[in-house]
């Protein structure tokens, strides 16, 4: 992977109290040791994901079309362009100029995540953020690893010397200590209800130095999802939200969403793998793709095909800039099998992957920069690209 396609972040324990608590926790102690007073690589297709699609939904008119999908990433990554350089890692273009505090939290989402998800191996798209308490104060983002519950609170600021805790960073870490000692009170919730690990990050950028995530300690709070459970969901939740991004009309995306609100109200959602998704009209599909590939409603009509491998919607968000998101077809066809072994397992490779981009049919090609090109590809099979024409 090129240097301009990867991140570099350093990463640390708080203080020596927090590597305690930390070390102290059973079974993750080898996932600290190779991220914990080292620098990790965070691809930009990665932080970009995190950064820009953060909170993810699967209504029905969530990103549903190329204005509001347009909308969102301009929103949020010209600030970016604006107030970060992102080469190499992420650093502060002016220390003159603080960027607004939802840009901050974003920030602090992206290498939050990407931090923790290293410790135990996860994807992106093994997060969800959920409030699950009576507290609605204490919201977090809750995943699995397939073996344990956890649960990260993600914190962002802008400092001159991230190598030290100022006062924005000691105040992120008062923040995370008061909930932790608030939670004390909830010790009578079931135990099968409490999450196995929960940690604390807080991301510290500055105009000169690599991106800085700190490691905390605090106390995990109630989720009553088991593992297993809680990664599916997840990672369905994901693929639905992804896949209304990608061709939100298409019968595939329709009937996904309407699979992970059954899978959320269900007390055995894994009861469901391999049942045939329905789509609206009650007709199974079957994951025949090539009979109706003319028809406006398709999972392919209007995308474009990167070297037979991934599906790509590409989006002018203005003249000069295209924002090509993509996902792989050996994930799509899990999703029309439905098989939940398979996309609980699912990984592939952060990279950068050179290779030819192809208009398909009914793709107005006019908005596609057909040829060769470099797709940032994330740990779940998606690209998020910004092309600058």
């Amino acid at each position: 992977m090129s240097r301009n396609n990867k991140l570099v972040v350093d990463v640390d324990y708080y203080n020596h109290e927090h590597e305690r608590a930390l070390k102290r926790i059973r079974g993750i102690r080898a996932g600290l040791d190779q991220i914990a007073g080292k620098s990790i690589e965070v691809p930009q297709g990665e932080f970009l994901t995190y950064s820009l699609f953060t909170h993810l939904g699967t209504g029905p008119d969530r990103f549903a079309t190329k204005a509001s999908i347009r909308r969102v990433a301009n929103q949020y990554a010209q600030p970016l362009d604006d107030y970060f350089c992102r080469s190499g890692s992420v650093r502060l273009k002016d220390p003159a100029y603080d960027p607004h505090n939802g840009l901050r939290e974003r920030i602090g989402v992206a290498l939050g995540l990407s931090a923790v998800s290293r410790i135990h191996g996860m994807t992106l798209a093994d997060w969800v953020r959920i409030p699950v308490m009576r507290t609605p104060h204490l919201d977090f983002h809750l995943g699995s690893d397939g073996e344990r519950k956890i649960q990260v609170e993600t914190k962002g600021t802008v400092v001159r010397d991230n190598t030290r805790k100022e006062p924005k960073v000691s105040l992120h870490a008062s923040n995370i200590a008061e909930k932790k000692a608030h939670l004390k009170s909830l010790r009578s919730e079931p135990a099968q209800w409490r999450a196995g690990v929960r940690y604390g990050t807080i991301a510290a950028i500055d105009d000169s130095r690599c991106a800085k995530v700190w490691l905390l300690d605090p106390e995990p709070e109630p989720v009553m999802w088991e593992p297993q459970e809680l990664r599916l969901l997840a990672r369905f939740g994901f693929l639905a939200a992804w896949l209304r991004l990608i061709s939100p009309y298409s019968r595939v995306s329709q009937a996904m969403r309407h699979r992970y609100e059954k899978l959320v109200n269900s007390r055995q959602p894994l009861s469901l793998d391999r049942v045939p998704l329905i789509d609206a009209d009650g007709v199974t599909i079957n994951g025949d793709r090539s009979g109706d590939v003319e028809v406006p409603g398709n999972f392919f009509y209007g995308k474009s095909d990167f070297d037979a491998k991934i599906v790509v919607r590409s989006i002018a968000l203005d003249r000069r800039r295209q924002l090509m998101l993509g996902l792989r077809r050996e994930l799509l066809d899990l999703v029309f099998t439905q098989d939940f072994s398979g996309i609980m397992a699912y990984r592939s490779q952060p990279s950068s992957l050179d290779g030819v981009l192809k208009s398909g049919p009914f793709t107005q090609s006019v908005e596609i920069p057909e040829g060769d090109v470099t797709l940032s590809q994330t740990s779940f099979g998606t690209t998020v690209n910004l092309v600058a024409a």
